[in-house]
């Protein structure tokens, strides 16, 4: 990857949210897909995520309630998840977050982000 200044950027900042994920990026999609992983970095941590108009809980709100409502996120709901509890957001926010969403987006997605960021509670040992 070039060493361009929002990469260098937008990894650390994706490293503080959540510890270790960049290194889990690297190894798993860096080989195959390095242009993805660069723009991970650049452009979603290194750009959008250091705009100062929206903190870090609540972008990750918004992408928890976007992750649901697209259905088929559920990789970056569990990261998201992982980064909400991280920056202070509580387990009851999270939830009533997806539940939101089914006003919009329906049931069927809404129980199975539930189910997802359910695991993260579990895994986390986070009482709901």
């Amino acid at each position: 990857m070039t060493d361009h200044p929002n990469l260098t950027i937008g990894r650390a900042a994706m490293d503080a949210a959540a510890p270790g994920i960049p290194d889990l990026i690297d190894a798993s999609i860096g080989t195959l897909a390095p242009n993805t992983a660069r723009r991970i970095y650049e452009q979603i941590w290194g750009d959008v995520y250091q705009d100062p108009t929206l903190g870090l809980r609540d972008r990750t709100l918004i992408s928890i309630a976007a992750a649901t409502a697209i259905g088929g996120a559920e990789t970056n709901l569990t990261l998201q998840t992982h980064i909400a509890l991280n920056a202070g957001v509580t387990p009851a926010e999270i939830v009533a977050t997806i539940e939101h969403v089914a006003v919009v987006a329906g049931f069927p997605r809404t129980q199975t982000a539930l189910n997802t960021v359910r695991d993260v509670f579990t895994q986390r040992n986070v009482a709901i």
